[in-house]
């Protein structure tokens, strides 16, 4: 599996031999990237986490903080130490698939 990024039209796909396997939408704003909807075509994959922790990277790399509205994307975040201490302070206040 292969995640690319589609930084102007803020959105992360995954890709398998070529194939769209799933994605993830996000906004940036005031230097918070907001997750706002991720969806991975298979299941059991790993697909969902993949494009979670693409774009958990991608904040990293440019210095943000993260603030995930997909319930998704929340629930990944809050299973990582590492993760939870990139979100901002009004993480989780509402929690919506943004689509």
């Amino acid at each position: 599996m292969e995640t690319r990024l589609d930084e102007e039209g803020q959105r992360f796909f995954a890709f398998e031999d070529s194939k769209e396997i799933g994605h993830l939408f996000f906004e940036v704003k005031d230097n918070v990237l907001s997750i706002t909807h991720t969806r991975a075509f298979v299941e059991g994959k790993g697909v969902g986490k993949a494009l979670v922790v693409a774009a958990i990277d991608y904040a990293k790399e440019h210095g943000m903080k993260i603030r995930p509205i997909c319930p998704f994307a929340y629930d990944v975040m809050l299973r990582n130490d590492e993760y939870r201490e990139l979100m901002t302070n009004d993480a989780g206040e509402d929690l919506a698939c943004k689509i």
